[in-house]
């Protein structure tokens, strides 16, 4: 009988996993500043863009900031009808010059303030910087649409961020904690403990490297144990809420984008998961229940995928595409069983 391969470490995994990306973040961030340093790309702090009904100046405070910094701008209204403007909708668009013209944010917004003739009305947008984006060049693009009359061609400004160095102090300890736990887990997985080396500063790390990779795998299996008891409902819902949990961290960071998207995918887990838990109630009443749970399982990751895909959202689609990629593979082991 052919030997079962050992499961992946989750403890290793999770630490790989944080190398891996903090790796890939340092990656990017050095080509988009070297492709920063080296453009001819300057700073614009200031556009007035014109249409037959009014004049649009659009600001930026500063022409350069740092990350982590609140980046503040200034969108000024010069209503040249001879009547109010009741409303205006704006739609700005954020690319990264320094990655290739990268799409990193879009905003829809409006003001309902009343824009009177002949007179400057001034919207203030402040954003704080997240301090995980790469350093570089980055354009603003502003439509302003007053209602009912013709939008003035598109404002922009360009403005340089710079790194930081709290950010970039941040990123190392965590490439080098994560680094110095996932060689730990690697060398105490491959330590056998009846051939310690006999120098003594040896034997110390291979006895700590040990320690570590045992306690990580008793970690490991409760974690395993635990997901497993837990009946469909209850794991989709205990999905959901670590969605929410790690949707903290990109938020506390100002990656409010990255972090709505993962807390849609968490309602979504959520509902999934108390629909499941309604039907295991209901079917503790009714045995007589001819849905299979792996037939419910499957179903339950389809419709996840499916709501999924549909919230129009880059990161939400390539989840999506994961989420479903997996449930076609279950779905073909349970055909090749039966």
């Amino acid at each position: 009988m052919p030997k079962r391969s050992k499961p992946i470490n989750l403890v290793q995994l999770f630490f790989t996993a944080v190398v891996l990306a903090s790796l890939a973040l340092a990656l990017v961030s050095a080509y988009s500043l070297h492709q920063a340093l080296s453009s001819k790309v300057e700073e614009k702090a200031y556009e007035k863009v014109y249409s037959e009904d009014i004049i649009l100046v659009f600001s930026s405070l500063k022409p350069s900031y740092t990350l982590g910094e609140t980046a503040t701008f200034y969108i000024d209204i010069l209503n040249t009808r001879e009547f109010p403007i009741s409303r205006v909708d704006f739609s700005l668009n954020v690319k990264a010059i320094s990655l290739l013209g990268l799409n990193v944010l879009s905003i829809e917004d409006y003001s309902t303030r009343t824009f009177k003739p002949g007179k400057f009305e001034r919207i203030i947008v402040e954003r704080k910087l997240p301090a995980l984006i790469s350093p570089g060049f980055f354009t603003l693009e502003l439509l302003a649409r007053p209602s009912t009359l013709k939008a003035p061609p598109k404002a922009s400004v360009t403005v340089y961020v710079k790194p930081s160095t709290s950010a970039t102090t941040a990123h190392l300890v965590t490439l080098l904690f994560s680094s110095a736990i996932c060689t730990l887990l690697t060398l105490g997985a491959s330590v056998d403990i009846d051939k310690i080396p006999k120098k003594p500063a040896l034997g110390r790390l291979a006895l700590f490297a040990y320690s570590i990779n045992v306690k990580s795998e008793q970690v490991d299996e409760t974690l395993r144990k635990t997901f497993i008891n837990f009946s469909i409902g209850q794991k989709f819902v205990f999905l959901g809420v670590c969605a929410l949990v790690v949707a903290s961290f990109p938020l506390i960071l100002g990656l409010e984008s990255f972090a709505n998207d993962l807390a849609i995918s968490a309602y979504f887990s959520l509902t999934v998961g108390v629909i499941n838990l309604i039907w295991e109630m209901m079917k503790r009443e009714t045995v007589n229940s001819k849905l299979h749970p792996l037939g419910r399982l499957i179903l339950s990751l389809t419709i996840l995928g499916v709501l999924t895909y549909f919230s129009n959202h880059l990161l939400n689609r390539i989840l999506a595409a994961a989420i479903l990629a997996f449930t076609l593979y279950m779905a073909i082991r349970v055909r090749l069983r039966t």
